[in-house]
């Protein structure tokens, strides 16, 4: 059975059946809550839902180590990429893609959407959460959102 771990915030880890490790949201070395810091993380995907500094601060560095695929917005990733990132797999919000490890859908979120570190301005994109597959287990991952009538759809 999948095993999921709440290292703060929204940060999560989760190791699936087959032992392949997902990173959702890495915030690890300002983080107060955990003693992790990112190289004492292992993974091989990395899901961001923002690029919000306590979602996205050690997405480049985990990913640049590990080689993990990062999954998140078209602009996330390709600022990603910009900063070296080779592996990366790029969603809309609404969309789904069936990976090795399980089915990801991007889900709206209402929340601000800034990138931390892009200082050109060029990388604002729209938040989301994540709804995983991952066999017969489902689960969402909301990121930042406030209340909204979609997550009803979430049933």
């Amino acid at each position: 059975m999948a095993t999921l771990t709440w290292h703060g915030h929204a940060t999560c880890s989760i190791v699936t059946d087959d032992g392949t490790r997902l990173v959702i949201d890495p915030f690890f070395g300002d983080n107060p809550v955990t003693e992790l810091g990112v190289e004492d993380v292992e993974a091989d995907y990395i899901l961001v839902t923002h690029g919000h500094f306590d979602h996205f601060a050690d997405c480049i560095p985990l990913a640049k180590r590990t080689g993990a695929m990062v999954i998140s917005t078209f602009e996330i990733v390709a600022f990603c990429q910009e900063q070296g990132i080779e592996n990366g797999h790029g969603m809309n919000i609404g969309g789904g893609y069936d990976f090795p490890f399980g089915r990801v859908k991007m889900t709206p979120a209402l929340h601000t959407g800034s990138v931390a570190g892009d200082t050109s301005g060029m990388h604002t994109t729209d938040c989301g959460g994540f709804l995983l597959t991952l066999g017969d287990r489902r689960l969402y991952h909301a990121g930042d959102t406030a209340l909204i009538m979609d997550l009803q759809l979430l049933r």
